[in-house]
């Protein structure tokens, strides 16, 4: 009797378990589907807990409906069973059927969704326990050519990559349009706007100065902007995104004149005068801070008494011998020059439009004049000379090439995920990595360097093209052998 008590019980429980797995399993379906069909409102009826406060319908909308927005119509292509109650979702999207996103959703013994999302993906290379044949030049050739035409025929990736190894370009290749006006083509001259990649330049810029005697990491930023009304941040903790200064594009949405297009010194001026309060206190963890790349623009300025655009070109462009590198404001300056790429988004029907023409991206004209954390133009054949100087230490020492790409840590002695001006990724098993990443209105860039081998991958759109990161880590894999 006792036995047969025990195996009802399970039997009990087994059911039960089966029944609430379905449950769980129907809520992550009706979930998918409200995504798939844009119902925000849908959406939100299967959350619950706290998660259902912090996403009401509208905050759900402005997530999901970007990606859907830059990546087309979502489709689930599978949903799989991690526990009882957690499920990733695999979605794949109409602009881009050559990769799939995986979503994850934990749910309530109410079946209701209570914790959802990813964390971001590490760039993890296993280092190799034998040695690897190296591809030859012909294979790497067949094998990214055959890749990246994929992706521009079926994901629409107009943009340029390129593989250094051992100072040597293995693979450069551009596909598709410089300017969709024109029908002019892209080539290795063609000069992108480099996005967040241009924050690498202006930390590389400090450490210039650093390694001149013009200033100290460790100096508090009031030295060199003395009206700033942030007294205990440093130049490290803003070129570590450990600041905690608040986000200016924030600050310029609520207060500035958007028939003017804003500066550096306006960015300064405006925190001066409204003072908002800091995220957090300097050195309590890291948050990403486009305000730290801004005025550490100005303390360049201050330093060397040059606009951020002529200082950089003294102090990094033309030492590193880049031919056609250069600070640009494309609107504010009113300049057209040759071989540009022009960027280029997606509208509401999938069309491809500049970013110019389309009213939700207007911020593109009034911001048009702040440096520092963006506006850097390169092109693949500039960032080889470039990145051969760095390797080989011409414009910056080895030492300060080292203090770059070390992690800094909190005041608490956490580790962070930066250096200071890169990301940085792998150590133990893993190859030691740097990279960034740079977005803006029609623009996606990305450049991984790897710090224990002399190889580099850049990347570089001018659709947008959100993966740039994954093709990045491919490229970077095929020139390894994997």
């Amino acid at each position: 009797m006792r036995h047969l008590l025990l195996a009802t019980t399970l039997a009990l429980a087994s059911a039960a378990t089966a029944q609430n797995d379905s449950a769980n399993a129907a809520t992550a379906r009706r979930f998918a589907a409200a995504f798939e069909r844009g119902d925000y409102e849908a959406m939100h009826d299967e959350l619950g807990g706290p998660l259902a406060l912090l996403f009401r319908p509208s905050v759900l909308k402005n997530s999901f409906g970007q990606m859907s927005s830059a990546l087309g119509t979502p489709h689930l292509d599978s949903l799989v069973k991690r526990s009882p109650t957690s499920y990733r979702l695999f979605f794949s999207y109409g602009y881009d059927p050559t990769e799939s996103d995986a979503f994850n959703v934990v749910l309530s013994k109410k079946a209701r969704i209570v914790g959802m999302g990813n964390r971001p993906s590490k760039l993890l290379f296993a280092k190799d326990s034998v040695q690897r044949p190296v591809p030859t030049d012909a294979d790497l050739r067949n094998t990214l050519d055959a890749y990246l035409n994929d992706k521009h025929t079926r994901a629409s990736f107009d943009g340029c990559v390129m593989l250094i190894d051992s100072g040597r370009v293995r693979y450069s290749s551009c596909l598709g349009l410089a300017d969709r006006r024109t029908g002019e083509t892209l080539t290795d001259t063609t000069l992108f706007e480099l996005a967040s990649c241009s924050k690498p330049f202006t930390a590389s810029a400090i450490l210039r100065l650093m390694e001149q005697g013009r200033l100290r990491l460790d100096d508090r930023v009031q030295q060199h902007l003395p009206e700033l009304p942030y007294r205990d941040v440093t130049i490290r903790q803003l070129l570590s995104h450990t600041g905690g200064l608040p986000d200016y594009m924030e600050l310029l949405e609520k207060h500035w004149d958007r028939k003017r297009i804003a500066t550096n010194a306006d960015v300064l001026a405006a925190l001066v005068q409204h003072k908002p309060k800091p995220d957090f206190k300097p050195g309590k963890r890291e948050e990403y801070s486009n305000t730290g790349y801004v005025l550490l623009a100005c303390v360049i300025e201050r330093i060397t008494g040059r606009p951020y655009a002529q200082a950089m070109d003294e102090l990094l462009f033309r030492p590193a011998g880049l031919q056609r590198t250069r600070v640009y404001n494309t609107r504010r300056s009113g300049e057209v020059i040759p071989a540009y790429a022009y960027g280029s988004m997606r509208d509401s029907t999938g069309a491809f439009h500049l970013p110019d023409s389309m009213p939700d991206q207007d911020f593109v004209r009034w911001l048009d004049g702040i440096t520092g954390d963006g506006t850097v133009n390169s092109n693949l054949r500039d960032y080889a000379l470039w990145d051969a100087a760095l390797r080989s230490g011409t414009v910056l020492s080895f030492d300060a090439q080292d203090s770059m790409t070390t992690v800094q840590r909190t005041k608490k002695g956490e580790p962070t995920e930066t250096g200071l001006g890169w990301f940085i990724d792998g150590g133990g098993t893993n190859e030691r990595v740097a990279h960034h990443s740079g977005g803006w209105p029609g623009y996606a860039t990305f450049v991984l360097r790897f710090l224990d081998r002399p190889l580099t991958v850049v990347v570089l759109s001018n659709t947008a093209y959100m993966r740039v990161d994954r093709i990045a880590k491919r490229v970077a894999e095929v020139g390894l052998g994997r």
